[in-house]
């Protein structure tokens, strides 16, 4: 799903972070839900090559986020916005208990699966209230700082190489972290 970041946040300047932040939310319930009757392992890998497009939540945020705060507080703002991103780390210590809550045989007479598919259901249905509720929680006018500029002019910044040093760095710590989260139930 990281290729997706860039055009996201591209399309997050041009649309806003409002509309494509609820759609994400709204469109990522499907796949994980999808995860949970996985019946082979390509079902599987494609299911969740579809959720983790999830993932480009955080370009958008990002891109949105930088918006709406003028540039003296945009540090802070990004920062909070950032923190998000303990939502891996909560899933490694709270997917275990979900996984033991609800027997093999699942619930709902089996609609949602029991076991390790109770917890992309689970998912599932946060992301739909997630969806439901967000566009009554956030601004309803909607900043689109790039609306009318071509594409040309907002890739401009891939021409400097100061623009790769920080996608490696974000690339490395950002890997870390995940190789760290996944890592978390073992320690």
């Amino acid at each position: 799903g990281a290729i997706w970041r860039l055009p996201a946040g591209i399309i997050t300047d041009r649309r806003g972070g409002r509309l494509v932040l609820t759609v994400m939310l709204a469109a990522t319930a499907i796949p994980a839900f999808l995860v949970s009757t996985a019946s082979s392992y390509t079902q599987l890998l494609i299911y969740a090559f579809l959720v983790g497009l999830a993932g480009n939540a955080f370009s958008v945020g990002i891109a949105w986020v930088s918006a709406w705060w003028p540039q003296r507080h945009q540090g802070f703002a990004l920062g909070v916005f950032g923190m998000g991103n303990v939502g891996a780390s909560i899933t490694k210590l709270f997917a275990p208990l979900l996984v033991t809550l609800v027997g093999s045989g699942g619930l709902l007479g089996g609609w949602i699966g029991g076991g390790w598919r109770f917890v992309p259901s689970v998912y599932a249905i946060m992301l739909l209230i997630s969806a439901a509720i967000f566009p009554f929680l956030v601004p309803k006018h909607d900043k689109k700082p790039a609306k009318g500029r071509g594409l040309i002019e907002m890739t401009k910044p891939l021409k400097h190489a100061r623009v790769w040093r920080f996608g490696f760095y974000y690339v490395t710590v950002f890997g870390a972290y995940v190789g760290l989260s996944l890592w978390l139930p073992k320690y």
